[in-house]
């Protein structure tokens, strides 16, 4: 397939991910936990990390957590189309060729509603982890308590993606947990809020036999979403969302 430029986000990120770690540590004080779990990853295999998505900054902060992590780069993650966004400097950030050179490549954000659809809006992601890279992905699928969610009163839930992805590759997948405090808000309203307390705690991996039982076959939509809402208590009990 080689839709996914491998070469390229491993230069920027192995060059950037320093100074923006640096940057992290100067605003929000940042704090990394959970490093030993990693251990018990496999070599030469792709992992999927799953943080619940709070914050447009959410994208960085695990790359910058692992910054000095070489075998788990690069990270590559989804964003929306850039016509999705409304404030023009969103826009332009990530419309931009810099994100998409780091690992970031757009989808549109259609409503799966069969285990088909999802499979095919999936093909890049496992192109990714069967290349062994890691991959971010937000199981809840949108901004946990974020204005769309607010907006159409909806209690986001886990998606059957990240299960989905699991079955298919096999790649384990690790809980995140990341933390802000104290706050304050900039005129992206919450896109980037600066000064205060950020941490990332990596939980211990997940793997098929965790996630799936002996008699699950990739037919069972059920199955997914048990497993993906499995996942989801595992990042809250990292720390209490």
């Amino acid at each position: 397939m080689n839709i996914i430029d491998f070469s390229t986000p491993f230069r920027k990120q192995k060059r950037v991910l320093k100074f923006i770690r640096f940057l992290l540590n100067v605003f929000y004080g940042f704090k990394v936990m959970g490093l030993e779990n990693l251990e018990k990853l496999p070599k030469n295999k792709g992992v999927i990390f799953a943080p619940i998505h709070s914050v447009f900054l959410d994208v960085f902060f695990t790359p910058a957590a692992l910054y000095q992590n070489l075998n788990l780069l690069p990270f590559f993650h989804v964003i929306r189309e850039r016509r999705e966004y409304k404030q023009t400097l969103l826009k332009w950030i990530l419309g931009g060729k810099f994100i998409k050179g780091w690992g970031a490549y757009s989808l549109l954000s259609p409503f799966h509603n069969t285990l088909l659809s999802y499979f095919e809006s999936l093909k890049i992601h496992i192109e990714i982890l069967e290349a062994g890279k890691s991959l971010i992905i937000f199981p809840e699928g949108a901004v946990r308590n974020g204005k769309w969610a607010v907006k159409n009163k909806k209690i986001l839930k886990a998606q059957p993606g990240v299960a989905i992805l699991a079955f298919i590759t096999g790649c384990p997948v690790v809980p995140v947990l990341i933390k802000l405090k104290n706050t304050k808000s900039t005129g992206l309203k919450k896109f980037i809020p600066f000064f205060g307390k950020a941490s990332v705690k990596f939980g211990e991996p997940l793997f098929f036999d965790q996630l799936f039982n002996g008699e699950s076959n990739g037919e069972n939509f059920e199955d997914f979403l048990n497993a993906s809402k499995f996942i989801v208590k595992k990042i809250d009990e990292l720390g209490g969302l």
